[in-house]
């Protein structure tokens, strides 16, 4: 979202303080969020200039959010007990008090009766609704992976641009989103304070202070403060802590490594390099730009860094050593005992942490080099959600006044109440962190491909996947064989939005 004050930019690291419970219905019920009346024992509300409530009353009229639901990692990651806009009554737990107050506050100010619908198979239910027009979701919370389904010429989205109460040039709306995904003034998904998934999937780093210690290494965090957080120095790091723990000659779960990382690394540090896959800015005449000079040399630092079995803890060599997960059994168990300086994965895995013995920190993902002027961030195509219409929506005034008012009670109490709270409890443990935090959240980047997928995931899971298999930068060979059909889809997209 837009730079915002300094407890304002530290709201996502309340989610990481609250004490989590499961709660919520199973896939496919839909749930009630409690009674609006309850609305009047919640603090003020101030409200500056960029919002002011609308003059409506719908008397008590239902708006249902149709809700992806992460039913498949429910009693894993800590995450899935939540969806961000279900809460039926307060419970104690921080984060389900929080959502449910915001709805409430919501509901109390527009007369409305904010409802959801948790689906755990995925966004087929919401299809067949658009296609039955039945009108029974009046917006949808969708993971980024599902958004291409929508993005076609089939018509199911809304026209955002043309809703005329709505406020996407607001504080809580992402405007990166708004310049990757606006095509003749026209566009059909955005990212606000209401979604929590997006929040909490930035890609990071997490290292053991630990080991910086005892090996006597540079402080992260202040090469972060001086610019000097490199791809170079991040590998420079790593390389400084492996070891065979044990002395039996083989590097396993049982030892030392300097970080854990998959192809998924590789992605994560292109971005953060400052480098785009696509270039749509103008419509009629798309370009792919990933395939130069600087990409084949991320490739080829992250490539080394990633096949060297002594340094890089691969997680997929362990998968026959986990009951289920192996990021949750083996790699989790690994960093918090403090055999891993660092562990890549997503925001939200530091309530995973919150129990460790020993003191983490949380860094954004590194610079290409020291004349980069900022770090960038990249989201999670598996746990990232986005805010879209139904194209058979009747009541867009309706719509876009709710929209406002959840997105920015959701800045205003969903984050900065847990904040004032809980922010330098257990898992924020320092105030760099926070800063940290900052810098991930501020300067997340998208590229128009990460919605519309034309590369079909091969460039994550194929080509960087085979480099850090055979040892060897295949980067320009394989994009050689995808890059014709790339072109091609991405052409056509354009041309169907040009034609719409």
């Amino acid at each position: 979202m837009k730079h915002r004050n300094r407890t304002a930019l530290l709201l996502l690291a309340a989610m990481l303080t609250a004490s989590l419970a499961a709660c919520g219905d199973s896939a496919g019920e839909t749930t009630t969020t409690g009674d609006a009346t309850q609305a009047t024992e919640t603090a003020a509300v101030t409200e500056p200039a960029e919002y002011t409530a609308p003059e409506v009353d719908y008397g008590g009229e239902a708006f249902t959010f149709y809700v992806y639901h992460y039913t498949g990692y429910t009693g894993s990651y800590k995450i899935c007990a939540y969806d961000g806009i279900t809460a039926e009554a307060s419970n104690g737990d921080i984060i389900n008090d929080a959502i449910l107050k915001r709805n409430q506050v919501v509901e109390s100010a527009l007369n409305v009766k904010i409802d959801t619908f948790r689906e755990g198979q995925g966004a087929q239910a919401l299809i067949n609704s658009i296609l039955a027009d039945d009108k029974a979701y009046d917006a949808a919370l969708l993971e980024q992976q599902r958004l291409s389904s929508f993005l076609g010429d089939e018509g199911y989205l809304y026209d955002l641009r043309s809703m005329d109460t709505l406020n996407l040039d607001a504080s809580w709306v992402n405007s990166s989103v708004n310049d990757t995904m606006t095509f003749l003034d026209r566009q059909y998904i955005m990212l606000s304070d209401i979604c929590m998934y997006s929040m909490l999937s930035g890609g990071c780093l997490y290292f053991s202070k630990s080991l910086v210690d005892t090996n006597q290494l540079d402080d992260p965090y202040q090469m972060v403060y001086d610019g000097k957080w490199t791809i170079d120095n991040f590998i420079g790091l790593s390389k400084q802590v492996s070891a065979d723990l044990n002395g039996d000659g083989v590097f396993d779960q049982n030892d030392s490594f300097g970080m854990n990382g998959s192809p998924t690394v590789m992605s994560m540090c292109i971005r953060s390099s400052d480098i785009g896959i696509t270039d749509v800015s103008d419509i009629t005449a798309p370009k792919l730009i990933l395939d130069n000079e600087k990409t084949i040399n991320v490739i080829d630092k992250l490539t080394g860094l990633l096949s060297n079995e002594q340094v890089n803890m691969q997680p997929d060599k362990f998968k026959k050593n986990a009951a289920d997960d192996v990021w949750y059994d083996i790699v989790l168990p690994m960093f918090k005992n403090n055999q891993l300086l660092f562990t890549f994965n997503w925001v939200f895995y530091a309530l995973e942490l919150r129990d460790m013995d020993t003191d983490f920190g949380i860094l954004p993902m590194p610079k290409y080099d020291e004349t980069q002027s900022q770090y960038y961030s990249y989201l999670s195509d598996n746990w990232s959600e986005f805010l879209v219409v139904p194209s058979n929506n009747d009541n867009p005034a309706m719509t876009g006044n709710v929209i406002n008012a959840m997105g920015y009670y959701s800045q205003q109490i969903l984050y900065p109440e847990v904040i004032n709270r809980t922010v330098m409890d257990k898992t924020i443990r320092d105030d760099a962190a926070a800063d940290m935090l900052d810098l991930i959240f501020r300067n997340t980047k998208f590229d128009a491909n990460d919605f519309f997928r034309w590369d079909d995931m091969a460039l994550y899971y194929n080509i960087y996947d085979r480099s850090i298999t055979k040892k060897s930068n295949l980067f320009a060979s394989g994009f050689e064989k995808i890059g014709k059909s790339m072109q091609k889809k991405m052409e056509n997209t354009m041309k169907i939005i040009a034609n719409q």
